[in-house]
């Protein structure tokens, strides 16, 4: 009974382990597999981040570009309205020579309309000649700067002409720039919202891959730490294997041992049948005879001398433990009553000439004996093959 639960125990351990190595192995198939995957979406991510740096840094580089050249078109935008403000000023100040040309004409004109009435207020006729001549001299000098101040005006007025032709350039040329300066800071924008999200994505990927990095750490400690035990598995697997094979080789004695006894047991049952038969037989025939016949015919005595007297035990008597039964607490020994030994009789248990328990016998067999456990010693246990000495 307690080998059919050992043998029941190996196998639960036995299926159990089976169990738990193809666990371990379909485990470390996947990580192998999961590993694999990390490695590749590790090298896609360093690749990408490869190109993403080449992207980051061509936007750089046309942000550079972009502000190189805004910082160009504001310096022309300043020279423009530098400009701007000087043609302004020479317009303002062609526009005052020009109002102040047009009061020197009308000045000169009324002065020309007040001289007709002032030709009778000459005093004295005798200086009329040199009074008129005078009066045209003057006149003559004015018709004259006249004659200068027209083609000045003109020229004035063709420059005031060409000053607006070109404010209005500048005007077309600033609200160009202004277009330009607007396209520009909108490209810049978008470029550095590009930038900036390029950067989240980046540090985002690193931060990613750095997790991955440390999850394939885990991975590759827990793989560490489940091959140490699919080795203490496989160890405790191999022992459990040598155990049961023990255990195998030592069930297959028990059989051996049990299949001699069962025959020992049945030739020993097939002789006392037939002693039984013969003593049947016996009494059978002694009832048969008459009583004049007991009478007449006197037989001497049979005394008959029992086994046990002719053979008494003695401390000599020696044997083996064939089997025990640790649940019902009684063995067998190779000892039986042609020994001379009946139940009652005590034997001593030895291993190494060395007391370790009491058993006395409850049935005896002509070859074997099954004795019940009295007593053992504290921490010990009956095996096979211990010596039995006959304890008078």
């Amino acid at each position: 009974m307690g080998n059919k639960i050992f043998l029941v125990v190996f196998i639960v351990l036995f299926v159990a382990s089976s169990i738990f190595a193809y666990l371990f192995y379909a485990d470390s198939q996947k990580l192998q597999v999961e590993k694999t995957r990390l490695i590749q979406e590790n090298k896609s991510l360093g690749d990408d981040n490869q190109s993403l740096s080449r992207e980051v840094k061509k936007y750089r580089h046309k942000n550079n570009d972009l502000s190189s050249r805004l910082a160009s078109v504001n310096k022309e935008l300043e020279q423009v309205q530098a400009e701007r403000e000087a043609l302004k000023q020479k317009y303002q100040n062609a526009k005052e020579a020009k109002e102040l040309l047009s009061d020197q004409v009308a000045r000169l004109k009324s002065m020309k309309i007040k001289a007709i009435p002032s030709q009778a207020s000459v005093p004295a006729e005798g200086k009329r000649d040199a009074y008129w001549q005078d009066v045209l001299q003057k006149k003559a000098e004015l018709e004259i700067r006249i004659q200068d101040l027209i083609p000045k005006l003109g020229e004035v007025a063709l420059q005031f002409k060409k000053a607006e032709r070109k404010n209005q350039d500048l005007k077309r040329q600033i609200d160009d720039l202004k277009g330009k300066n607007e396209d520009l800071n909108r490209k810049v924008i978008f470029n550095n919202r590009t930038i900036s999200i390029i950067t989240k994505d980046l540090v985002r990927e690193r931060e990613d891959r750095k997790a991955a990095l440390d999850r394939l750490d885990s991975l590759k400690q827990e793989n560490v730490s489940l091959s140490a035990e699919l080795k203490l598995v496989k160890s405790r697997q191999s022992d459990l294997e040598k155990s049961f094979k023990q255990t195998m080789d030592e069930k297959e004695i028990l059989s051996r041992k049990v299949k001699d006894m069962a025959a020992i047991l049945q030739e020993k049952s097939l002789s006392i049948s037939s002693l039984q038969d013969q003593l049947s037989g016996a009494v059978s025939s002694a009832k048969k005879v008459m009583p004049s016949e007991t009478k007449a015919v006197e037989l001497p005595p049979i005394v008959v001398k029992s086994e046990s007297s002719s053979s008494v035990p003695t401390s000599m008597i020696r044997g083996r433990v064939l089997a025990v039964n640790d649940k019902d607490k009684f063995i067998i020994i190779d000892v039986g009553s042609s020994t001379g030994i009946k139940p009652g009789d005590r034997f001593t248990v030895l291993r190494n000439n060395r007391k370790i328990g009491i058993v006395e016998v409850i049935q005896a067999r002509i070859d074997i004996s099954a004795c019940d456990i009295k007593y053992i010693s504290s921490g010990e246990r009956i095996k096979e093959e211990d010596f039995v000495r006959f304890n008078p």
